[in-house]
């Protein structure tokens, strides 16, 4: 305790003098001593130069509820902090991280430990001590969750996602028991047992070592003017600015409420305020959108669409006014001779939007940008060399490989076209057009989903009016695709397919026939469950 020290008359230490440092034993009736209080107000003030205010305020009001508490014993009389006011701490409207400062945070060069605690703060959005205090025995990976001791004592689950996924195996490394996050070196004597690995005898990482290498490993990036020499006297980021960032991106992307509140495990909506306040992307976007962009998603006959955004394929089942693509118009919208299929996400937040021009080319439109940058041919965005003679691109889907790189395919007049991102990077360039096998007629719609384990799904639609599907056969990003099948049972002639995920991971897909809209939907969330029969579904109208 902070004030140990000071109701001794000693300063508190900071930085690496205060890690192992053991506050002072005294007697609780010296706090009665009339010189107290003129010497504490001293040492506070100059704590207070030392240290941010929030940081002061908190040990004061830890302070001042210990003394509270020891009057109530009758050990203690007085309260020598009377006279020692909090700071004033006005709010830090920037402690939501913008998406290129995240993804220059997961290129920094640090260690397998590291990166797998930040990840997990941002993918789940949970507090830093929660996710220090996880045991190995904690973890459900098939269910990409993990039990938590939260704040009061309360046994909840946290959540992440395939970046964390993918990672844990190699940092358990075998472990079946103990911390998950340990330091690099035998535990000291005297560690409290729950505290050490049998199997390596090292210790649980404590939530100061795991600050400092964070704010030491960030200075950098949250001072990027600033020369690397002058390191030592920059500060970084919190661990806590991870959880802000997750959240405000979030409600940014349209996340409601209620889920908010369940990913934060905040007791009300009043403490949840402060994360839903839109970030600089936010804002940056809103301040660029100039004009509207055009419609996204509508297939060649009109009847469904979806659009480039987070989460994939969202809006194939909402209302278009909650896209980013789209923020105005009836819930349905028909353009009865576009050419614009739909795409899922793409690895950066700012995903490009791949419609086709009125001559069946490829376009690329990029959101968020100052403007919409009008669309080029697909040779000049993602260097196919020649047009393949003009080839006519009927369709188009996105799909996103488990380590987050996007994979683009194309229905055209000469076959399915497939082209990725060579690395994770955002920045990254893209492999080129190659054929992607599919010998069952001419695409005139795609769609794309994740399964539940993140495995990438593609469905087509053919001009013959049959839905094929193939997905990957593992989570390897390099794995092969599956032998495309053919959906039976489909009620009349498919002429358009659409894409959703569900809440619980589950894909739906509804499809556009000569006569109806139905939907089918996987009836688990095993990657491999059955299909539901198909039904009805109410979609625009005729």
């Amino acid at each position: 305790m902070t004030w140990g020290w000071m109701f001794t008359g000693e300063p508190a230490p900071t930085g690496a003098a205060r890690r192992g440092a053991k506050p002072p034993v005294f007697l609780v009736a010296a706090i009665d001593d009339p010189a107290l209080p003129e010497v504490l107000a001293e040492l506070a003030a100059a704590r207070a130069d030392e240290m941010d205010a929030d940081t002061v305020n908190r040990e004061l009001s830890i302070a001042r509820k210990a003394i509270g508490w020891w009057q109530r014993q009758g050990w203690i009389e007085g309260d020598p902090t009377i006279g020692i006011e909090r700071r004033p701490a006005p709010p830090d409207r920037t402690k939501a991280l913008a998406d290129n400062q995240i993804a220059a945070l997961w290129r920094l060069d640090v260690s397998l430990r590291e990166k797998t605690f930040w990840k997990m703060l941002y993918e789940s959005a949970a507090r830093a001590d929660e996710v220090l205090c996880l045991n190995v025995e904690d973890l459900y990976p098939q269910g990409k969750r993990g039990k938590i001791t939260a704040k009061g004592g309360a046994t909840e689950w946290i959540h992440w996602q395939s970046g964390t996924a993918q990672l844990l195996p190699r940092l358990i490394a075998g472990r079946t028991r103990g911390p998950l996050f340990l330091t690099g070196r035998k535990s000291p004597a005297g560690t409290a047992t729950l505290d050490v690995c049998e199997e390596t005898s090292r210790a649980r990482l404590s939530y100061r070592r795991g600050w400092e290498i964070f704010e030491e490993s960030t200075r950098l990036l949250a001072n990027p003017l600033a020369r690397p020499e002058d390191v030592e006297d920059l500060a970084g980021w919190t661990l806590h600015r991870l959880r802000h960032s997750a959240l405000t991106h979030d409600a940014e992307y349209g996340t409601s409420t209620q889920m908010l509140l369940a990913r934060s495990r905040h007791a009300s909506v009043r403490s949840l305020e402060r994360y839903a306040r839109p970030g600089v992307d936010a804002v940056a976007r809103h301040v660029a959108d100039a004009t509207p962009p055009p419609a996204v998603g509508v297939d060649p006959y009109g009847t469904f669409l979806a659009y480039s955004g987070r989460p994939p394929m969202r809006c194939a089942m909402e209302s278009l006014s909650s896209c980013p693509a789209r923020r105005e118009g009836p819930a349905w919208r028909r353009r009865p001779n576009g050419r614009s299929p739909g795409t899922s996400g793409l690895a950066e937040r700012s995903s490009p939007v791949w419609p086709v021009d009125s001559s069946a080319r490829l376009a690329d439109q990029r959101e968020p940008r100052e403007r919409w940058n009008g669309g080029r041919g697909m040779n000049a965005r993602l260097g196919v060399g020649e047009e393949k003679d003009h080839m006519s691109v009927r369709s188009m889907a996105s799909a996103r490989l488990t380590d987050g790189r996007p994979q683009l395919f194309a229905g055209s007049s000469q076959g399915v076209f497939t082209n990725w991102k060579v690395t994770e990077l955002p920045d990254a360039g893209w492999t080129g057009w190659q054929p992607f096998d599919f010998v069952h007629g001419h695409v005139v719609s795609l769609a794309a989903a994740p399964l539940t384990d993140n495995r990438p799904q593609i469905f087509a639609v053919t001009d013959g009016g049959e839905l094929w599907t193939t997905w990957k056969v593992t989570t390897e990003p390099s794995a092969a695709w599956a032998e495309w099948t053919k959906f039976n049972g489909l009620p009349g002639s498919a002429r358009s397919v659409g894409v959703a995920t569900l809440t619980d991971g589950r894909p739906q897909i509804v499809v556009g026939t000569d006569t109806d809209a139905v939907s089918s939907w996987k009836v688990s969330t095993d990657p491999n469950a059955a299909w539901s029969d198909w039904s009805s579904f109410d979609g625009p109208p005729a």
